[in-house]
């Protein structure tokens, strides 16, 4: 066979080659593109369950504060201990840990721990 001979049978497998290839070509770009979008779609649907999530615990932790801090409200031992600490606090200039800011710490700590722990609390 002589080279042109070789040539022109080469030809026609060139032209069925690339006429294969571009809408193999398109099919493959079709598909990362539709991936790619449905991916970013999961991913924001992921996110957004997740805020929900935190959103509701974040409310419902706030409530809770909000209930405890009616309790508080409303309890006088609270009240009247705020009340003269605050008193202890002004009469020092505005520091703590003078000695009468430390004798209400001494008188009403048990009580203040009583009620953190009849509550389930943490701090008061």
């Amino acid at each position: 066979m002589r080279a042109s001979q070789k040539a022109n049978g080469l030809k026609p497998f060139l032209l069925l080659f690339c006429i294969g290839m571009v809408p193999l070509t398109g099919i493959g770009i079709l598909s990362i593109v539709q991936s790619r979008q449905a991916l970013t779609n999961e991913t924001f649907d992921r996110l957004q369950a997740v805020a929900q999530i935190k959103q509701g615990a974040v409310t419902k932790y706030l409530e809770s504060v909000s209930a405890q801090m009616q309790i508080v409200k409303v309890n006088p031992l609270v009240r009247a201990g705020i009340k003269q600490f605050h008193k202890a606090v002004a009469e020092a200039d505005g520091k703590v840990g003078s000695e009468r800011w430390l004798g209400l710490v001494d008188r009403l700590q048990k009580k203040y721990v009583t009620i953190m722990e009849s509550n389930g609390w943490l701090d008061l």
